[in-house]
């Protein structure tokens, strides 16, 4: 007859060894029993841990817990899949009690990883408060993405929001009655593609067999993305979701790029902060080794780090509008005519003409102007103009030299010391001589108040000019000079304060200032 344990071994059950029920002979017993049949027992599938024996079998009592995860770290451990979704359900409610436009789930690093196990270890309260404590809910949200990139640039609430954005950044650049004329133009023109109709009715089409417009004006041809536009729907943090208006001042603004600006000749801080989108003081605060802002030289490399736009808005119109065709001036020389003489054959006229362009723009900026059609009405006229070329000493060419070689301009023509300077002064030259800027006779040779030593030329074309202070005079009154003679030495005679030359221009009379006449030195 079977002992009771090995009755309950051999139904398949569990039995627990008591001290107070069994005595010592029978434990012993017991014992040898169980260490004769244990390999027997394993392959049947019990376990044997103390003083018990289990099945493992289907009808074992093993339990199933759940353990939660956030991300990698451990949260608790539950006996029940409810518990945890009743924390779930109460951090949903919570969340749309305040903003109940939004669809939420749980945290999607959020995990729960179920065990099968004989000795089962929950806290399902405690376990609750500490889920509380770092489960967040995420709010379903429309990503917008540019181009190839992998993530979203902005999220927006949903599709429809989306879309607003989108069309909003076009209206940056377009109007909206332009806009709505354009998808209306787009959706007629796919109808009479769907039904194999490439002729444009009459009463809609708004270009003649040459392209030219019938009427004048501009025309929305095309608004596009540069870049492909697509939309990804997926579950975030509410505070990543975005307004309409804040999504399109980002997509606008975009990201920061580190660029490099070599200087050139010619630059200076405030031009170069101007051509970056930038002010003089945050040029200075991206290149902090500057201590001054008028330190450049050229071929120095400057940080001018600005934001890129996300993406551009191509925008393509058409434009027709009436222009003048300015005549050209046609000089011809005739060499009966003095020098300096001129007169007009043919007086020039402007012609006519209607020009059609289409016109690229990106972000606003014209990027390309191209012509596709040019409808001339009047051709211009050119405007003939005759100039003389003889030349003779006495009569000037119009083009004067300046009057010494070399030397620095001290002073110019106008207000100095409360009267009126009426000419030029030049000093320092690279030797004292004084030459005629131009052919001509001399008028006037000798010594005139403040003046001092002076010569008048007249170049017998209207113009007339003056020379003072000189040291000594190389010409006579009355004597023909073509121009680059030696007149005189420059000196400080008369009214000076030093060695130079006061020199003025005279044109039918009327003061001139020299500098609008002289070539360069």
């Amino acid at each position: 007859m079977l002992s009771k344990v090995e009755t309950m071994l051999e139904l398949g059950g569990t039995y627990e060894v008591d001290k107070k029920d069994i005595t010592t002979g029978l434990r012993q017993s017991l014992n040898q029993k169980m260490r004769r049949t244990s390999l027997v027992l394993a392959t049947a599938g019990f376990l044997i841990t103390g003083g018990s024996v289990v099945y493992a079998g289907e009808h074992s009592p093993i339990n199933t817990v759940y353990h939660v995860y956030l991300a990698d770290e451990a949260i608790a451990t539950f006996s029940d899949e409810q518990y945890i979704q009743d924390v779930v359900d109460e951090k949903i409610e919570e969340a749309q009690s305040k903003n109940n436009s939004y669809t939420y789930q749980a945290d999607k690093d959020l995990r729960v990883v179920p065990e099968r196990t004989f000795t089962p270890v929950t806290k399902d309260r405690q376990g609750q408060e500490s889920l509380r404590k770092v489960l967040n809910v995420e709010a379903e949200a429309v990503g917008i993405i540019i181009g190839d990139q992998e993530s979203p640039a902005v999220y927006v609430q949903d599709k429809d929001t989306a879309a607003d954005v989108l069309e909003a950044l076009k209206l940056a650049y377009v109007s909206k009655k332009d806009l709505a004329q354009l998808k209306e133009r787009q959706q007629e023109r796919k109808a009479a593609e769907k039904a194999d109709d490439k002729k444009e009715s009459s009463s809609n089409s708004q270009v003649n067999e040459n392209g030219t417009q019938k009427k004048k004006g501009s025309t929305l041809l095309d608004v596009r993305f540069d870049q492909k536009v697509s939309f990804e729907t997926s579950f975030i943090d509410e505070s990543f979701i975005l307004s309409k208006e804040e999504a399109v001042t980002k997509l606008k603004k975009g990201t920061l790029e580190d660029e490099k600006y070599i200087v050139q000749e010619g630059d200076v801080f405030g031009k170069v902060a101007a051509a970056h989108d930038l002010d003089s003081d945050q040029l200075l605060a991206l290149n902090p080794d500057i201590q001054k802002k008028d330190m450049l030289s050229i071929g120095q490399s400057l940080n001018v780090t600005v934001k890129k736009p996300y993406m551009e808005v191509v925008v393509s119109s058409k434009e027709t509008k009436d222009e003048t065709i300015p005549f050209q001036t046609i000089v011809k020389e005739d060499d009966t005519m003095y020098k300096g003489e001129e007169k007009v054959a043919q007086e020039g006229k402007d012609g006519k003409q209607t020009v059609t362009y289409q016109k690229t723009k990106e972000n606003g900026t014209l990027v390309d102007t191209t012509v596709i059609n040019r409808d001339v009405q009047e051709e211009a006229q050119d405007k003939i103009v005759i100039k003389g070329t003889k030349v003779i000493p006495s009569r000037g060419t119009g083009k004067l030299i300046w009057p010494t070689n070399g030397g620095s301009l001290t002073s110019k023509m106008g207000q100095r010391w409360g009267s009126m300077h009426k000419g030029i002064d030049i000093a320092r030259a690279s030797d004292l001589t004084i030459k005629a800027v131009d052919n001509g006779v001399v008028e006037f040779a000798g010594r005139q108040g403040g003046y001092g030593n002076k010569v008048i030329i007249n170049h017998n074309n209207g113009m007339k000019t003056i020379y003072a202070h000189m040291s000594s005079i190389s010409v006579s009154k009355g004597e023909t000079v073509p121009q680059g003679t030696k007149i005189g030495v420059m000196g400080s005679t008369g009214y000076s304060t030093g060695t130079h030359l006061h020199f003025e221009v005279y044109q039918n009379g009327a003061i001139t200032d020299p500098l609008s006449v002289l070539s360069s030195r």
